[in-house]
Parts: C-alpha cells; sequence; structure tokens
C-alpha cells in the first residue's frame, strides 16, 4: 500500500491529474491501526492547531499518560487553550518548533499558511529535545508547515533515546517525501516506514 502511495502522489506532483490522489485515498482509522497505539501514550502534538488532533488522540487513547500540545500561531493557541481546558494532564505551549532554541520571524495567519522565515512576528522557538525530559513523547505528530525536517534534526536525541511512533506531513515541500525520510533514518534505521494519503485535494495530509 506504500508503494502504490508513493507512486501515486509522485505521479500526480508531475502531472497535476486528481485522480492519483482519489485511487490511493485511505481513511485516517486505517493509518492509526498502522501506527498501533498503546493504551497508555504520552503525545506530542507539533502544529496542534486549536486542539482538533488532540481531540481525536484521546478519542483514540483515553487512557493516555500526557499530552503536551504545541503551537506558535496566537490566535491558534487561544482556541487550542478554549478546547483543551478540560483535558487532564495536557500542557500547551504557544512557541514554535525547529532545530533551535531562541527566537525567529513567524508568519502568523492563523492557519495552513502560517511559517517561519516569513513573518514579522518575532517567536520563540525550541527543540523537541529541549522538552524531552518534560514530555517522554511515545507518540509525535509533526504538521509544522513546512518545518517538519528542522523539526526531525532538532528531535535527535528524542528519536535516538524514545524511538517514537511518529505520524509527519509530508506535503508542504516537494522534497518531502525524500528528504523527512532520510532525516529519520539518519537517526535511527531500524524504523518501518508507511506512506498514506487521507482524503484531501490535493494532497494535504
Amino acid at each position: 500500500k506504500s508503494k502504490e502511495v508513493f507512486e501515486n502522489i509522485i505521479k500526480f506532483q508531475i502531472t497535476g491529474n486528481l485522480d492519483y490522489c482519489f485511487d490511493c485515498e485511505t481513511d485516517k482509522d486505517e493509518a492509526f491501526r498502522v501506527l498501533d497505539l498503546g493504551s497508555i501514550e504520552s503525545f506530542l502534538d507539533l502544529g496542534a492547531y486549536n486542539g482538533d488532533t488532540v481531540e481525536d488522540f484521546i478519542a483514540r487513547c483515553p487512557d493516555y499518560k500526557k499530552i503536551t500540545a504545541v503551537e506558535p500561531d496566537k490566535k491558534s493557541f487561544k482556541k487550542l487553550l478554549k478546547n483543551t481546558e478540560n483535558f487532564r494532564d495536557t500542557e500547551c505551549l504557544n512557541v514554535g518548533v525547529s532545530h533551535f532554541c531562541g527566537e525567529a520571524a513567524f508568519g502568523m495567519r492563523s492557519g495552513r499558511s502560517s511559517a517561519v522565515w516569513g513573518g514579522d512576528v518575532t517567536t520563540p522557538f525550541i527543540t523537541v529535545d529541549s522538552i524531552m525530559d518534560s514530555a517522554k513523547p511515545s507518540f509525535i505528530k509533526i504538521d509544522v508547515e513546512g518545518e517538519e525536517e528542522n523539526v526531525i534534526l532538532g528531535a535527535h536525541n528524542t528519536i535516538k533515546t524514545l524511538k517514537p511512533k511518529m505520524l509527519i506531513s509530508c506535503y508542504h515541500r516537494t522534497e518531502d517525501l525524500f528528504s523527512i525520510v532520510e532525516a529519520v533514518f539518519k537517526i535511527r534505521d531500524d524504523y518501518k516506514l508507511y506512506i498514506r494519503h487521507f482524503s484531501a485535494v490535493p494532497a494535504w495530509d
């Protein structure tokens, strides 16, 4: 299935023919069956937006150990706080995540088009490794608008030490299907790789 999805997405990128996307769709339940989450997981949600993925995680893993939700956009972060205020053992961080700790310009656009290196708002940034001891993630979701590879570089010790399950978006940059995979396997070569395309047009998953 992964080979089919990979081939279809490459053909879509070359031709622009949406049929290639439609022909390899799968539902998120199937993807989570592949992830095989346990009953007690510590979830690190990078690009938590308004908390929708936190809610989805809790529905799947109600006995979770801890949730750390990270969202740099201020408007989205307010929604995140409101939507998660009644969840136990949940910490929300209004910061960006990359391969460095410090500050950088960030484009606040309240959603999919928010981006690093293009904005005029100075935003604090952290690495996954800098919060590894507090978050202790067993499952990481990374959907950070093109910063995924840098996030992995800043998660070197976490990946090396904890080997968390990861759900990573690979659609923001043309090279993501290759460079993100290579970045992970340079840290650990014992991961199993699966590629899935959810129902989204053109290939937002």
